[in-house]
C-alpha cells in the first residue's frame, strides 16, 4: 500500500490511540498496585516509554515506505518495465508513478530467492510486475499472506525437483495453507520471462499465480475473487458452474486448464483479462464484466490499440539492423533481440 497523506494520517491516529491505550493502562495499573512514590514515578516513566514504543511500532512500516519512495526510481528498472511489461506502457504518467511505487515497495518488502539459478534484476522486476498488475485497481491491497517468492531455473515436478533434462509440467505454484510451503510462491524463471514476451496470447504464469493469492485474500483459495462485490457472489458462482458444464459439452471459451476446478478457472480467466481483454470481452462479456468489477480495472479500454503498436511488431520478423520497435533508438540486434536471446 502506497503511503498517501490520507493513509499516513490514519496510521498516525491509530498508532497514537494504541500508544495512549498501552501507556494509559500501564500507568493506571502502576497507580493502583504500587503505593511508593519513587516506584510509581519509575512505573509512570516506563508506561510513557511503552506508549512511545507502541507508536513507533505502529508507524514503522509507513515511515520506512516514505523513506524508500523518496529515493529516485532507477532508470534501468524503468527501462525494463517500459520494454518488457505491456501493462505498464498503457498507463498515464501518474499511473506509471504509482506502478513504480508499488513495484519498489514489493521488492523492498518481499524476499525473492533464486533456487540454484541466478536472480537478475529483470527477473525480480517481472516478478514484482506480476504482483502489481492484478491489484493495481485495489489501492489498499497488501500481500500479507506472502512470505517469500522462490524462482526455479526450470519447470518442476510434484516433489519440487527442477532439472533441464528431466521433463516437468509445473510452471508455478502457491503453497497450500497449513503446509510447509504456506506463504510461498514458486515460479519457473523461463516461464515467468516467457509470459511477458508476447502480449495477447492469454498466458502469463506470474499473473496466474498472483491471481491465486488475490483469491486467497478472503482466507481461502476457493475460486472467488477477493474484491468481488457481495451482490455479485451468487452470479459469479452460477457463472463458474455453467462454464465448468460447458467444458463437458465441448463448448469451452477459455484455455483448457481453466476447467480443472473453480480455483484454476479464476486464475486462467485473470490471465485472459490482463493478457487478452478484447477477446475475453467479445467471447465472454459476462465474465469480463465480473472481473472488471472484481479488479476495478477496464483492461479492454486500457489496451485498445496501444499494446499492439508497441508489442505487436515483436511477434513478426524484424531485420537485425532495423530500429528496435521498443523505441530505444538502438538497432534491433543490439536491443530486444539481444535481450530475448539472453533471457532464459
Amino acid at each position: 500500500m502506497i503511503p498517501t497523506p490520507e493513509r499516513r494520517r490514519s496510521n498516525r491516529l491509530w498508532s497514537a490511540a494504541a500508544a495512549v491505550a498501552v501507556g494509559g493502562l500501564c500507568a493506571a495499573a502502576s497507580l493502583l498496585l504500587v503505593s511508593s512514590l519513587p516506584a510509581r514515578a519509575a512505573l509512570l516513566c516506563a508506561s510513557a516509554a511503552l506508549g512511545a514504543g507502541a507508536w513507533w511500532f505502529g508507524t514503522r512500516v509507513w515511515r520506512r515506505r516514505v523513506k524508500l519512495l523518496a529515493e529516485p526510481f532507477p532508470p534501468e528498472w524503468d527501462h525494463v518495465l517500459a520494454t518488457r511489461v505491456a501493462f505498464y506502457t498503457q498507463l498515464s504518467d501518474d499511473e506509471k508513478s504509482r506502478f513504480r511505487s508499488m513495484v519498489r515497495i514489493f521488492l523492498a518488502e518481499t524476499p525473492i530467492y533464486g533456487v540454484t539459478c541466478e536472480l537478475d534484476e529483470t527477473t525480480r522486476l517481472l516478478t514484482a510486475a506480476s504482483a502489481v498488475i492484478p491489484v493495481f485497481g485495489l489501492p489498499g491491497w497488501e500481500y500479507g499472506m506472502l512470505r517469500e517468492v522462490l524462482i526455479y531455473p526450470h519447470r518442476f515436478d510434484s516433489s519440487f525437483r527442477s532439472h533441464a533434462r528431466q521433463p516437468a509440467s509445473t510452471l508455478g505454484l502457491v503453497g497450500d495453507t497449513g503446509g510447509p510451503f504456506n506463504g510461498v510462491l514458486i515460479l519457473s524463471k523461463p516461464d515467468l520471462h516467457r509470459g511477458f514476451e508476447v502480449h495477447g496470447d492469454r498466458h502469463n504464469v506470474g499473473i496466474h499465480e498472483f491471481a491465486h493469492l488475490v483469491d486467497k485474500g478472503d482466507g481461502d483459495i476457493d475460486g472467488v475473487p477477493a474484491g468481488l462485490p457481495r451482490e455479485c457472489l451468487r452470479p459469479w458462482l452460477d457463472l463458474v458452474r455453467r462454464e465448468l458444464i460447458r467444458k463437458r459439452t465441448g463448448r469451452a471459451r477459455l484455455p483448457a486448464y481453466a476447467y480443472t476446478n473453480e480455483q484454476e478457472f479464476l486464475a486462467v480467466a485473470t490471465e485472459c483479462f490482463f493478457e487478452s481483454p478484447e477477446k475475453l470481452a467479445e467471447s465472454h462479456p459476462e465474465l469480463y464484466e465480473m472481473l472488471e468489477r472484481s479488479f476495478r480495472q477496464d483492461t479492454r479500454a486500457r489496451f485498445a490499440g496501444v499494446a499492439k503498436r508497441i508489442f505487436g511488431p515483436l511477434t513478426r520478423r524484424i531485420g537485425r539492423n532495423a530500429p528496435c520497435p521498443c523505441g530505444s533508438g538502438k538497432k534491433y540486434k543490439k536491443c530486444c533481440l539481444h535481450k530475448r536471446r539472453a533471457s532464459p
